[in-house]
């Protein structure tokens, strides 16, 4: 079915694009949803235990049907014993509740079966302690069940899903730590920097400090932060970034890039700048500015680990593998011995798999991904 695999590509491409873009993901939810007939989905990234959301996504459910199943349905949702699967994987609460567990249990009496709910296609995914993803797509009760083409979709999707969940909350890092203090900062592991427009450092943790430290990629001088190769474009997005967070009115991540920069020695790293309001009730940051982040960059990715990861073919993950080294395309197909005809072919394959555009929005999101 030549559109079902369309449809897949394009869902995988609206995936990669939510994890480097958090406005992105109510697009990517609804592709899946279109994908499987679901009449609405919603996404949860939450902590149960303490009822803590970090973020929420709803796909045709309203704000008040949402805040109803928080607060009454999800700590009896008996879809999320399933949270710790041996094997990650799509479930069906059809197939896995009978229809007499589905007549009498109080979730389904009191919440899905008021609202037009027939069969849900749910999984959890990454687990940080205990912290979960809970994407549930609903099809209308009106439907049958789920055919083998829709699951078998899924299926292939299900990785997709997972690192894109993953990246984005590794990205999404940066914008938390906007109201945390001093004393949280200092003990992060990640090196962070507050930097004032003109790049004036206003705190830095010890890790950061051990950058400059090293002087590869970043150093200090006259107390301004000094980048080794691409300073203008860093600095250019720092003052963006300042700029931003004083209209956002205590509210961070409003502006964010990411950068791959060199360093003298040939070294390289992924260096994110997000926006950083202050927050009045606290003594840090007492103004508007700018968190500088510096993460490893993950310069020889296996291409086995981008076959996994991102669903390339085996040509394509040796040639982004060879692009990451460095160099030109040109380069590239050289290493892998290609014509360069056929490396932009592949290229553009990539691209159209993980959602980028770029070269560089490309070796940002494989540099995300674990080693």
């Amino acid at each position: 079915m030549r559109l079902q695999v369309d449809h897949i590509d394009r869902t995988v491409q609206a995936l990669y694009q939510a994890a480097l873009d958090e406005t992105s993901w109510p697009k990517s939810i609804n592709e899946l949803a279109l994908l499987t007939g679901a009449s609405h989905a919603t996404l949860y990234d939450t902590d149960l235990s303490n009822r803590t959301i970090y973020r929420q996504h709803l796909v045709n459910v309203s704000t008040a049907d949402s805040e109803r199943y928080l607060r009454r349905y999800a700590a009896i949702d008996p879809r999320l014993q399933f949270k710790t699967p041996r094997t990650p994987q799509w479930f069906s609460d059809h197939d896995t509740f009978d229809a007499a567990f589905r007549a009498r249990h109080p979730f389904y009496v009191e919440y899905q079966h008021p609202r037009g709910a027939g069969e849900s296609l749910f999984s959890i995914f990454p687990s940080e302690g205990s912290r979960i993803a809970i994407l549930s797509l609903t099809r209308s009760d009106r439907k049958p069940k789920a055919g083998k083409v829709v699951r078998d979709a899924l299926d292939r999707l299900f990785p997709h899903v997972d690192r894109a969940i993953r990246i984005s909350r590794q990205l999404a890092s940066l914008a938390e730590s906007a109201n945390i203090s001093k004393r949280v900062l200092n003990h992060l592991e990640e090196p962070l920097c507050c930097v004032e427009g003109d790049g004036r450092v206003r705190h830095m943790n010890a890790a950061f400090g051990e950058k400059l430290r090293e002087g590869s990629l970043v150093s200090e001088s006259s107390g301004k932060l000094r980048f080794q190769v691409s300073h203008t474009e860093v600095m250019r997005a720092i003052q963006e970034c300042s700029q931003v967070a004083q209209t956002t009115d205590s509210r961070s991540g409003e502006a964010r890039h990411s950068f791959i920069v060199s360093g003298k020695s040939g070294s390289r790293a992924f260096v994110t700048i997000a926006s950083l309001a202050g927050a009045p009730e606290q003594s840090w940051p007492d103004k508007p500015c700018a968190l500088v982040r510096i993460d490893e960059f993950n310069s020889h990715p296996q291409p086995q680990r981008l076959r996994q990861a991102l669903g390339m073919s085996a040509a394509e993950a040796k040639l982004v593998s060879a692009l990451c080294h460095g160099g030109s395309l040109a380069t590239a197909a050289k290493e892998v011995q290609i014509s360069l005809n056929t490396a932009k072919t592949q290229l553009a394959s990539v691209f159209a798999k993980t959602g980028t555009r770029r070269q560089s929005e490309l070796i940002a999101l494989v540099s995300a991904l674990p080693r």
